[in-house]
């Protein structure tokens, strides 16, 4: 396994996750003068952020998305769609980035995930790791999957925080309560 998806796999989640947020962005009243795929992903961070959010908190989001685009879902995006929405979009911390997967704690559950990035390991895209994020995580393919909107807070965790997280990060290997998917 890898720490990434494969290019198809890439293409698959993309394709859907930023057409959901595209869509989001031209429902807005915006009165944008490019309203293309382009001008979207060339818009601030804050945006996709927010757009990201909507799609967590907007419950009907999802549904209207699928009832407007009908005629081009196909099984595969409508499956995709369905993890989207019973994704969690929650403050994490990054714990561990290794070959195979990234491990995420769950601050409010106290609850470790093993979860693998779209395009990048998590260390190449962020200062450091440890560190804490806010993120959507969906199930797709067999593996939990970071959306790719990230946002960090690029503060510095304190050292033996850290250690106490690694101890009950082992505890939970052990026990076998790291959650590899979220259905």
């Amino acid at each position: 396994m890898s720490l990434i998806l494969s290019e198809t796999d890439q293409a698959e989640f993309l394709s859907v996750y930023l057409g959901l947020m595209y869509y989001i962005w031209l429902s807005g009243d915006l009165n944008l003068e490019d309203e293309t795929i382009e001008a979207f992903l060339e818009q601030p961070d804050i945006v996709r952020e927010v757009c990201r959010d909507l799609i967590y908190y907007e419950e009907e989001v999802i549904d209207n998305y699928k009832a407007e685009h009908e005629d081009v879902l196909d099984e595969s995006a409508l499956e995709l769609l369905d993890s989207i929405y019973a994704g969690l979009l929650s403050e994490f911390i990054i714990l561990k980035d290794t070959p195979e997967y990234a491990v995420l704690y769950q601050m409010e559950e106290k609850q470790f995930y093993q979860v693998v990035n779209i395009t990048g390991p998590f260390r190449e895209m962020l200062p450091h790791i440890p560190i804490k994020i806010k993120a959507g995580i969906v199930d797709f393919k067999g593996r939990i999957v970071c959306d790719g909107v990230i946002t960090n807070s690029n503060k510095m965790i304190a050292t033996a925080f850290i250690n106490k997280l690694n101890k009950e990060y082992e505890k939970a290997v052990s026990a076998g309560t790291v959650i590899e998917l979220l259905d």
